[in-house]
């Protein structure tokens, strides 16, 4: 419940932010796993489409490059659910201790605040890793098959 006109609540804004910011942020994390889903079950259905029109060297490092992004992407997904997992975990141990719980869901907050900072340090090498082998791979197919098509001429 909003505090009454005039009156400033801290607590009850920084509550409202930090819901506006989860809200932010499963729905950029929706959109990156869907284009990132359909990016790579694009590029194979690309690749097995035209591997007879590429030679020995495009073909695996384009899939090698893919493969590499997909196994990056899926392994941080696993880490990512885990670390949800324990995030879930250390709430439900803070709401169920009886010794305090203002002070069990403060060490909770400090404890996921670590967590999240570790969770965006990592989540920012692997996107953007995943981003680049990725694109290369999906940039290596296209040259190739373009310059196959363009033989044909």
């Amino acid at each position: 419940m909003p505090p009454a006109v005039g009156q400033t609540d801290y607590a009850y804004l920084l509550r409202e932010l930090r819901e506006i910011q989860n809200q932010l942020f499963d729905k950029a994390s929706n959109y990156t796993r869907l284009i990132l889903g359909l990016g790579y079950g694009g590029f194979f259905a690309a690749w097995s489409g035209t591997k007879q029109n590429l030679s020995s060297m495009e073909l695996v490092s384009s899939a090698l490059l893919v493969t590499f992004s997909l196994f990056l992407y899926v392994a941080f997904e696993i880490w990512q659910a885990r670390m949800a997992s324990v995030i879930a975990m250390r709430f439900a141990l803070a709401v169920s201790d009886t010794s305090g719980p203002s002070e069990a869901l403060e060490r909770f907050r400090v404890s996921s605040q670590k967590l999240n900072r570790k969770y965006f340090a990592v989540w920012k090498v692997v996107f953007h890793t995943c981003a680049v082998a990725g694109l290369l791979g999906a940039l290596i197919l296209i040259a190739a098959f373009v310059h196959s098509l363009f033989k044909m001429l």
